[in-house]
């Protein structure tokens, strides 16, 4: 299934592959032998097809020289050692000036007789999706991305002239090689999940099961998935199916066992494998990780173990995006024992802009049009907004996950459908994404949606040429709850707000003692103290100590009322 077409400009980390069978792999030198993670060129024009194994390439690697380095941004001044080998460039230009597009750099390695490019990331994380820019329609050899990382690991041998490089569609390259794609495997209807809607097995069940591929030569006569489930540790599920026989570039869906407990809680990490009696001369296309995570937080993304927050792998943003909406989708038959309290999402500027003070709207909204299928999508007048927040970011915030409350929490219903969303209004701020999981089995097994954008007022099922959720989480809590908490809340404004070394808490009539707690917005407490206060007193708070950055106050008085505030520290 091909998810809705938008334009895509992404930066730093993903770990996107468009296709199982695909690599850029390391023949030479042997210490340094294996695949690499790489994301390639498509859509290019004459850019060859990977998929096709005669437009596979294998030679030796040589950085690419010009007057102003390795940037391949003119033609290069190595060009006659460059005839025949794989080009290597690094992604981006000069320093103080601007980067040049990708298709250019290609295309001026192709000039001088290169056979593929390589283009070394610039930037912390997996390798992004590149455009062609003016120049990629005339780019005829293969272009991929490689991590920052192993370019630095690569370096000197590709400066000695050992490094070999194979790129290409690993079809037929072996007799035996089974593999498997993050995008045809089933993961949990959602990797985090409220522990209030999953209670036991009635409420929370994960099917399991993946497509294997026969990227060999030869028949597999015993190709089998195997998955594994272990938390802490500890072995809660291990599975295998029935071997079947898969000819070479067929695929044969294997299905598993349900997994289910009698109550979770906590992480949960889940590993399949494709499995043969023979020897796999690939391995590296035979496992994919997934997880699931039972707490206080709603998100399709992969989390951080201990606190179940999400993750971004990359960032994106839609070509001439001044308006950008991602979201994630949620209904559940228990969802009235629910309210969610706000949000958790993460940004990225791409230098020399910066996040300083941009705005980023959440919402949570009902969604009320009728669902079709995993592919519908909002009308004019389907979605009514029913809790808001909003969040300036800070220098601070760059590529780090923040929260958002919602400014009155929502108590959800059940059966209903929503849309939990984060919207940003100029097209500098990047969303959070995370490619390294896939739902779109899911999406064809179960045919309700997973996540969705709105880019300039049109709304799209997903990017070309990159699958994932964004890294969007919803705090959810007891909606029993709520109404108590709301009766003793007691309204504060703390000022000055920025801070710089000193806030003062006015503590609007409340008196004795009370205790002060300062969490950072992934929600670890970076402070706690007793405090004794008077009706009349304004509290001051020694703020000198902490990092720039965006916190959340919480203040408990004896008598059981409570405030709770996000204060900025900005000197």
């Amino acid at each position: 299934m091909e998810l809705k077409i938008l334009f895509t400009s992404s930066l730093l980390f993903t770990t996107f592959l468009a296709s199982g069978q695909v690599t850029t792999f390391v023949e030479e030198p042997e210490a340094l032998q294996g695949a690499l993670a790489f994301t390639w060129a498509q859509g290019w024009g004459a850019n060859p097809d990977l998929n096709d194994p005669l437009q596979s390439v294998s030679g030796t690697a040589i950085w690419m020289i010009d007057a102003d380095g390795t940037w391949g941004c003119q033609p290069p001044t190595n060009a006659a050692e460059v005839v025949g080998k794989i080009a290597v460039i690094r992604r981006g230009g000069p320093p103080g000036m601007d980067p040049c597009e990708f298709g250019l750099k290609a295309l001026n390695a192709q000039n001088a007789g290169a056979i593929a490019v390589v283009i070394v990331n610039n930037a912390p994380g997996e390798p992004i999706a590149m455009g062609g820019g003016a120049s990629g329609a005339t780019v005829a050899i293969p272009v991929v991305m490689i991590t920052q990382s192993d370019g630095d690991l690569l370096e000197d041998e590709i400066y000695a002239g050992n490094v070999v490089l194979f790129i290409g569609s690993l079809t037929g390259q072996y007799p035996f090689n089974l593999g498997m794609d993050r995008r045809h495997v089933l993961q949990p209807p959602s990797t985090g999940r409220p522990g209030l809607i999953a209670s036991d097995a009635s409420e929370l069940s994960v099917d399991l099961g993946s497509w294997i591929i026969n990227y060999g030569s030869s028949t597999d006569a015993s190709a089998r998935l195997g998955c594994t489930i272990t938390q802490g540790g500890a072995t809660l599920y291990d599975e295998e199916a029935s071997p079947a026989t898969i000819a070479p570039g067929d695929s044969v869906w294997f299905a598993l066992p349900t997994f289910s407990q009698g109550s979770y809680a906590g992480h949960y990490e889940i590993l399949y494998t494709a499995i043969t009696d023979g020897v796999d001369s690939f391995p590296q296309n035979n496992t994919i990780a997934s997880n699931l995570h039972v707490g206080d937080v709603l998100t399709y993304a992969s989390q951080d173990p201990a606190t179940g927050i999400p993750i971004a792998t990359q960032y994106v943003l839609g070509a001439d995006a001044f308006d950008m909406t991602t979201c994630i989708f949620f209904s559940d038959p228990n969802a009235n024992r629910l309210a969610a309290t706000g949000m958790y999402f993460s940004g990225f500027a791409g230098p020399p802009a910066t996040l300083d003070d941009r705005l980023v709207e959440v919402t949570a909204y009902l969604w009320t049009d009728a669902i079709a299928s995993e592919l519908t999508l909002p009308s004019a007048g389907g979605l009514t907004p029913l809790a808001t927040g909003e969040y300036f970011f800070l220098p601070a915030d760059q590529g780090n996950t923040v929260f958002a409350p919602f400014i009155e929490p929502l108590a959800l219903e059940a059966g209903e459908n929503y849309l939990f969303c984060m919207e940003t209004y100029d097209d500098v701020v990047r969303h959070g994404w995370d490619s390294s999981r896939d739902y779109e089995q899911n999406l064809v097994t179960y045919g309700t949606p997973v996540s969705m954008l709105n880019i300039g007022g049109t709304w799209y099922n997903g990017f070309t040429n990159l699958g994932g959720p964004p890294s969007i989480g919803v705090s959810m809590v007891d909606v029993n709850t709520i109404g108590i908490e709301e009766n003793k809340r007691v309204d504060i404004t703390p000022f000055p707000n920025p801070a710089v070394d000193v806030l003062r808490i006015p503590v609007n009539g409340q008196s004795g003692s009370a205790t002060l707690e300062i969490f950072a917005l992934t929600g670890s407490k970076i402070a706690e103290q007793r405090v004794s206060v008077s009706a009349s007193e304004v509290l001051t708070v020694n703020v000198a100590g902490i990092s720039n950055g965006s916190y959340m106050f919480h203040l408990n008085f004896e008598n059981g009322r409570y405030s709770s505030f996000q204060v900025v520290v900005n000197r």
